[in-house]
């Protein structure tokens, strides 16, 4: 709510807030089917800020995928490494021991 609480309405937020608040009441009187409901609702009322917290870590995600691999020898430099290289993975017995 702190990072991401200014991106969406003041209504929503004190909707996501409330539904907080009940859940934590909620969970104080120790009653499951209680605490479900209250989970639920509280889950319902934090889509909007699940989404905008989605839409910032989407846009941050897909300008790194632009950079590619050719920044820093990171674990795609490395795989392109070990695929040129010419390696075989072989078991051999010694047969001639002096």
């Amino acid at each position: 709510m702190t990072e991401f609480g200014d991106r969406i309405s003041p209504e929503e937020k004190n909707q996501i807030m409330d539904k907080i608040s009940q859940t934590r009441k909620a969970m104080e009187s120790n009653n499951v089917e209680e605490i479900r409901a209250a989970i639920s609702e509280l889950s319902k009322a934090s889509h909007k800020l699940a989404e905008e917290m989605y839409k910032k870590t989407g846009a941050g995600a897909a300008a790194g995928a632009q950079a590619g691999p050719t920044g820093d020898g990171g674990a795609a430099g490395g795989q392109q490494q070990a695929k040129d290289e010419n390696v075989v993975d072989a078991e051999f017995e010694e047969t001639d021991k002096k």
